[in-house]
């Protein structure tokens, strides 16, 4: 009898001192289970029993703290050692302080939100576009430069007391993110290049077009979407000039396109955009103005291999010394959706093409209060231009625009059905000369 009391016993003390089952793990919304272990984007972060666990370089073993508040962070001393994983769908600044604040300490960061791109109400224009369900997180690290955290990015820093912090790998400040889905950042006059993700509308966007391009093209791996969008709010004006030189990260598109309708880029005294080094860029719902630009010259200008891909609701209007589009070498334009030419306007050219250019243009070309080219095109140097079977006309040229040249063994492809006397100006001239080869009008092959 007390045999059988204490074996029963036993068991009862036994089975008290052992779990049933682990405890459930209750991540942030987003994360992925994969094996009994969940990661946000290739970091691997709870074991099966909510334990943080690394993958030889990710979040060290310890505590982890959920932080989801919009209000600024400054992590504390309780903090060192373990995991903050940064949630909520809000930006949040983080801003850490000096090391001797610290003393020894390692602190490790995950933004655990998961981007599912821009919503749209109307995405063919795109129209009423908006954040993409996740945020950046801002750092301020001393002795880093301000970076942005984005969804799914990790990285640590170590300190050893009165030293700099030290960063975990060379590419954690600014590293590329492997967005699931194309990534758009807004851009508009009441938002920031400093303390905004770029990732939301109003105050969470950019301010400028030039600080959209440097984070795309130096943060974003374009290869799984295959572009990139910097979206300034419809109706808003900006007067800049970019340079978007060098492919993005994957070979994607980088498209400045309004957000619903047209927003007004300004060109400075050299112009608005240059691109090329390999560069792909597109515009949409943009209004090219220089109206009261002082010492205006030209709109767009391409470089060394650049492509151009003009796309619907593109216009210019105002005048320049200059041709609105024009090349020095080797470069590709895609006018695929027409453009509209705003009077009054005094250019030099509408188009000034380049040594080996590629010009194909397509769709409605829309004169309204008849603006005035010295010459619709200045085609030279070895160009090919393409007047797509889709090119059409409508509206009229002011009286001073003159015939357009065709020169340096350049060839024209007339494959639109509009006679060459109904061409702006009239048909353009061919200029055969003995160094440079031979020019021609076609109407197909050539």
């Amino acid at each position: 009898m007390i045999t059988r009391f204490f074996l029963a016993l036993c068991a009862f003390v036994f089975l008290s001192a052992s779990p049933l089952h682990a405890q459930s793990c209750n991540p942030p919304d987003g994360w992925i289970k994969s094996k009994g272990t969940y990661s946000i984007g290739n970091v691997a972060v709870f074991g099966p029993d909510c334990e943080t666990i690394s993958d030889g370089g990710g979040p060290p073993s310890g505590p982890f703290r959920v932080y989801s508040s919009s209000t600024p962070l400054t992590p504390g001393i309780g903090d060192c050692g373990s995991l903050i994983i940064l949630t909520g769908n809000v930006q949040t600044p983080v801003n850490v302080n000096a090391t001797t604040f610290y003393g020894s300490c390692r602190l490790s960061f995950v933004n655990g939100e998961l981007y599912t791109g821009a919503t749209c109400s109307n995405p063919s224009i795109p129209s009423g576009c908006s954040n993409g369900g996740a945020s950046g997180k801002i750092f301020n690290i001393p002795g880093f430069t301000q970076f942005t955290l984005y969804p799914g990015q990790s990285f640590f820093i170590q300190s050893v007391g009165s030293g700099a912090w030290i960063i975990d790998q060379p590419t954690a400040i600014g590293q590329v993110w492997f967005a699931p889905f194309a990534v758009t950042f807004f851009i508009d006059t009441a938002g920031s290049d400093t303390a905004s993700d770029g990732l939301g509308i109003g105050s969470r966007a950019f301010k400028t077009l030039s600080h959209c391009l440097v984070i795309a093209q130096s943060q974003v791996y374009t290869r799984n979407f295959g572009s990139i969008q910097c979206m300034p709010t419809a109706g808003q004006g900006f007067q800049e000039f970019v340079q978007a030189f060098y492919p993005t990260m994957g070979g994607g598109t980088l498209l400045f396109v309004g957000n619903g309708c047209c927003f007004t880029w300004k060109p400075t005294a050299v112009g608005a955009l240059q691109f090329g080094d390999g560069m792909l860029v597109g515009l949409q719902n943009v209004a090219l103005d220089s109206n009261g630009v002082i010492g205006a010259t030209k709109f767009v200008s391409g470089h060394n291999h650049g492509v151009l891909d003009s796309n619907t609701s593109v216009s210019i209007s105002g005048g320049g010394s200059g041709p609105a589009f024009d090349c020095d070498f080797d470069t590709h334009f895609n006018f695929n959706n027409g453009l509209t030419s705003v009077g009054p306007n005094t250019q030099l050219f509408m188009f000034s093409t380049c040594l080996r250019s590629v010009w194909n243009i397509g769709g409605p070309f829309v004169q309204t209060t008849s603006p005035v080219f010295s010459r619709w095109a200045n085609f030279k140097s070895n160009s090919t231009i393409s007047l797509g079977g889709n090119f059409t006309l409508s509206g009229a040229f002011g009286a001073g625009t003159n015939v357009a040249l065709l020169t340096g063994g350049s060839v024209l492809i007339n494959a639109s059905g509009i006679a060459n006397a109904s061409l702006p100006g009239g048909a353009p001239v061919p200029s055969n000369t003995t160094t440079t080869g031979f020019s021609a009008i076609c109407t197909g092959d050539c």
